[in-house]
């Protein structure tokens, strides 16, 4: 489970966030709104209510005998998001959210619960006013982060779910070992370096994706070239088939004809008249079986025969045709199916590079670990009882007294010239007042 809080001061800029789609008044990533500690299911009104009480938390303190101080960021918004594997309900995600915030010893206070859909990560969002609306208190939040860790390494645990945060439990490791595991912002020249970083290896998984569907795709268009052949092939089959029929009649005819030739002075004359019309020397060489005669009757045989095979050619290249006709089409939306991808890859790849530069200079992955004395020296320094010396003219100089001796003079030279100025200051002797009555 990713947690992640921050505090601020408007809670109609967070509401806006949670309550609509991103840079639009539309609320389709919106899944369910559930209030707790509030007079109302409304989510609009809950959020009003939760900007009075912190607006008159000076009042409310008064009220309860304290002094009325303002806390310039009463909004705390805490976010829980679950793996995208796992598919929690409504009544889980407003469970876990209401845990997280007893942890947090939030469990008085006004909150908003806003679930939604618009991530593979299953998120709530609890938008708390840290102002207590009976005592009008800020709530301590000392180490919240490390309370969310703790408590959700064993939301976890109940669950049996530690495998899907083993960071989180090398962390606590690491604290109860003496070590205080804090997380680090980066740099703004780090955080552009890593979305540099991040962006160029997105788009050299980019271009390896395509390199590789490369020879896929020609893969692909190999294989409809094949079924186009084979089809041509197949055609080409059927139709010597239903010529051979023709050709058998042919053949046959032909040979009949050529030994009718041979054997009939009167099939000798007809062929001649054909040839050179009904002259003396013609009949002549039909008479007497010219060879040359006889080769222009053959060569006339050849002729018909290639005529026909003409045809048959004919009709097989107006089948290839058709068939190439066909795979032409195939190819194209093939080519047009391969385009669409390439630009949804790249549009999905566009949109992951626009992601990670939206996001804020931090990375979770970077932490930053102190021993456990560094932390002790740390917060020894923070007592209250080193206040004074932390505030003193010599905590300030160092070791440099002159410099302290000469910042206490300018100091007493200021008081006097303060204590002057107060003697001096006129008096209106209650002539506002009367004016103003």
């Amino acid at each position: 489970m990713i947690l992640r809080t921050t505090t601020g001061k408007s809670f109609k800029g967070v509401g806006q966030y949670v309550l609509h789609d991103k840079g639009a008044n539309s609320a389709d990533r919106v899944a369910f709104v559930e209030t707790l500690n509030a007079a109302t299911d409304r989510a609009d009104v809950a959020l009003a209510h939760m900007i009075d009480v912190a607006k008159h938390q000076r009042d409310l303190k008064r009220a309860n005998g304290k002094r009325g101080t303002q806390n310039s960021k009463p909004v705390y918004h805490l976010s829980l998001s679950w793996d995208p594997s796992e598919k929690p309900t409504k009544a889980d995600q407003i469970g876990a959210a209401k845990e997280a915030l007893e942890a947090l010893g939030l469990q008085d206070h006004q909150a908003l619960l806003v679930a939604h859909t618009d991530t593979k990560n299953p998120h709530i969002h609890a938008v708390v006013n840290l102002v207590c609306p009976r005592t009008g208190d800020t709530a301590k939040l000392g180490n919240d982060r490390v309370k969310l860790s703790e408590w959700a390494l064993e939301y976890r645990r109940e669950r049996g779910q530690e495998h899907l945060c083993p960071q989180r439990k090398r962390n606590q490791e690491k604290r109860l070992g003496g070590e205080f595991v804090k997380s680090q912002n980066m740099t703004r020249r780090e955080h552009y370096e890593w979305k540099k970083a991040r962006t160029a290896s997105l788009w050299d998984e980019h271009r390896a994706e395509t390199a590789n569907l490369r020879g896929e795709r020609k893969a692909q268009f190999d294989a409809l070239w094949q079924q186009k052949e084979e089809r041509f092939d197949k055609r080409r089959s059927e139709i010597k088939a239903l010529w051979k029929p023709t050709w058998k009649e042919v053949f046959k005819d032909q040979r009949k004809a050529l030994r009718d030739y041979d054997r009939s002075l009167m099939v000798r004359l007809q062929h001649a008249r054909r040839l050179q019309g009904s002259s003396v020397i013609n009949m002549f060489r039909a008479m007497v079986g010219d060879k040359a005669q006889r080769q222009a009757f053959i060569d006339s045989q050849t002729a018909e025969r290639q005529q026909i095979a003409q045809r048959q050619t004919q009709e097989i290249r107006d089948a290839g045709k058709e068939i190439t006709k066909a795979w032409k089409y195939d190819r194209d939306l093939l080519r047009e199916s391969h385009k669409a991808q390439n630009q949804d890859r790249y549009k999905q790849t566009q949109e992951k590079s626009k992601d990670i530069w939206k996001q804020v200079s931090r990375h979770e992955d970077r932490k930053e670990i102190k021993t456990a004395r560094q932390f002790a020296e740390a917060k020894d320094r923070r007592k209250p009882e080193n206040e004074t010396h932390r505030h003193s003219l010599e905590s300030f100089f160092g070791g440099d007294q002159e410099a302290i001796d000469r910042a206490r003079e300018q100091q007493e030279k200021q008081r006097d010239r303060n204590k002057h100025r107060k003697r001096n200051r006129p008096r209106d002797r209650g002539k506002g007042r009367e004016r103003g009555m």
